[in-house]
Parts: structure tokens; C-alpha cells; sequence
């Protein structure tokens, strides 16, 4: 079985993925005083970079299990049918 994925599109998807839940992360932490934004409810506890379980926590996650997932793929012996 082989899985072909472009290294340029993945890297730019990745990229741009990154940079959404990045700057939406520092959008929340820098408009949070400005705005006088609740802490414990809306989207701050949901986007916030200094709380856990919250959408970059899961980004996180996710990201490493599809590294790990990927090295247990390659780590699979080949077998020939």
C-alpha cells in the first residue's frame, strides 16, 4: 500500500494551519485586556494559549499522533504479495 502526498502542498497546509491557530491564540490573549473579555467563558478559554484543552491543545496533540502514526507506518515491515 502506498500513500502519495505532495511534500509542498502538505507543508503548506500545515503551515497555514499552524499560523490560524497561532494568531487566533494571540489574537485572544492580546485583545482579552483591551476588551475586558471574560476568562472563564466565551471564546477565551476555547482559543486561549494559557489554558489546556482548548483548540491549540488539540492541535498539538493531533499533530504529534500523526507523526507517531506515521513512524509506525514506515516501521512496518514490507511485505511482498
Amino acid at each position: 500500500m502506498q500513500i502519495a502526498l505532495s511534500r509542498a502542498r502538505l507543508q503548506i497546509a500545515l503551515f497555514a494551519l499552524r499560523a490560524t491557530v497561532a494568531s487566533a491564540g494571540l489574537g485572544v490573549e492580546v485583545l482579552k485586556p483591551s476588551l475586558k473579555l471574560k476568562s472563564r467563558s466565551g471564546v477565551v478559554p476555547l482559543l486561549s494559549l494559557s489554558y489546556e484543552q482548548n483548540v491549540p491543545t488539540w492541535y498539538t496533540s493531533c499533530l504529534l499522533f500523526a507523526c507517531a502514526l506515521t513512524l509506525a507506518i514506515q516501521a512496518l515491515p514490507k511485505r511482498d504479495v
